[in-house]
């Protein structure tokens, strides 16, 4: 059973990064499609702090199993890696963290804009040095800060 719930566990937790990555890939390839930005910022902001918490509770609950124990017993050299990384995710999490990491992948995502946005204007041609990639920036991002 407990062997069963890891398997799954990991299923999941495949098929939600392999999502967060695609969404990643299309935001950072496609820095001017605001469809890929807002279905990667959609993921950040609603799905991914939704899924912390669980994956903690998840992560406590292996821990707190019965039979973690002897399973280390049996194959140790298969699970010895996810049992002390599973133990250090718990030790580690924190609730207030949640809100940070995604303001974190939100400021990711505005640098992978900017970045993207200056990689087109070096292909055409336009000559940006990085003091005026500062101020181009501060500019696109004045606004936002007047309002924050």
């Amino acid at each position: 059973m407990l062997k069963n719930g890891i398997l799954d566990g990991g299923e999941l937790s495949a098929a939600l990064d392999e999502e967060s990555s695609k969404r990643y890939i299309a935001m950072t390839c496609h820095t001017d499609n605001a469809d890929a930005e807002k279905a990667f910022l959609h993921f950040v902001e609603n799905i991914e702090p939704q899924l912390k918490p669980r994956q903690f509770k998840l992560s406590q609950i292996y821990l707190a199993h019965p039979l973690r124990q002897k399973l280390l017993g049996e194959k140790k050299a298969r699970y010895e890696v996810l049992d002390r990384n599973t133990a250090l995710h718990v030790e580690l999490y924190r609730e207030e963290n949640v809100p940070l990491e995604t303001e974190e992948a939100k400021l990711g995502q505005q640098y992978q804009k900017l970045s993207g946005s200056l990689a087109r204007m070096k292909a055409s041609k336009i000559e940006l040095t990085p003091s005026r990639a500062t101020v181009l920036w501060v500019r696109m991002n004045s606004t936002q800060r007047q309002f924050s």
